[in-house]
Formats: C-alpha cells, sequence, structure tokens
C-alpha cells in the first residue's frame, strides 16, 4: 500500500501526529502487505530537499525516527533543514 504526504502539508501532519492514522492503517493490513510512504516534492520551498531526505530516510530504514522531527521542523521551526535533524536524532554523526 503506497501513501503520498508531504511534510509541508498541515493536514498531513494531523493524520500523523493527532490522529495517527498511519500507524491505525499498518495494523489493519492483511499479513504480508507492507505501507510505503513517499514524500511529494511539489509542495514548499524545500519540497525537493525534503523529498531527497525522506529518500536517505528510507534507504536506512529509519522513516519511523525522522517523521515526528522532520514535521515538527517543517510546521513548527521554519525555515527547515533537513541535516540537522538528522544529526539531532543520532542518525548522522556530528
Amino acid at each position: 500500500m503506497l501513501e503520498f504526504f508531504s511534510f509541508y502539508c498541515p493536514h498531513c501532519y494531523q493524520f500523523e501526529e493527532v490522529l495517527h492514522v498511519s500507524d491505525n492503517v499498518k495494523k489493519k493490513l492483511p499479513e504480508g502487505v507492507k505501507m510505503t510512504k513517499y514524500h511529494v516534492e511539489f509542495l514548499g520551498p524545500l519540497g525537493k530537499d525534503l523529498t531527497q531526505a525522506w529518500a536517505v530516510a528510507m534507504a536506512l530504514g529509519v522513516e519511523d525516527r525522522i517523521t515526528v522531527p522532520m514535521f515538527e521542523a517543517v510546521q513548527k521551526h521554519k525555515p527547515c533543514r533537513p541535516l540537522p535533524i538528522f544529526v539531532k536524532s543520532s542518525l548522522m554523526p556530528a
């Protein structure tokens, strides 16, 4: 199953942080079905950079560890720079 989202989307943020839609959907998926989330790059001035950061998170298998810090950075602490978020989340050495 595919989910498309943007860190710039306030509704996506609410679905993730308040309603926990992704977690609830994952729990209901049939056995053997995997949910994959893709960031869209057409929203916001850093859309492409955030999409590339999400691709790195996917390659490292750390999507769950980076989702909240990335959403909070974009939604609450503008402007957002992905590299410091990865470092702060202990995903990369300083």
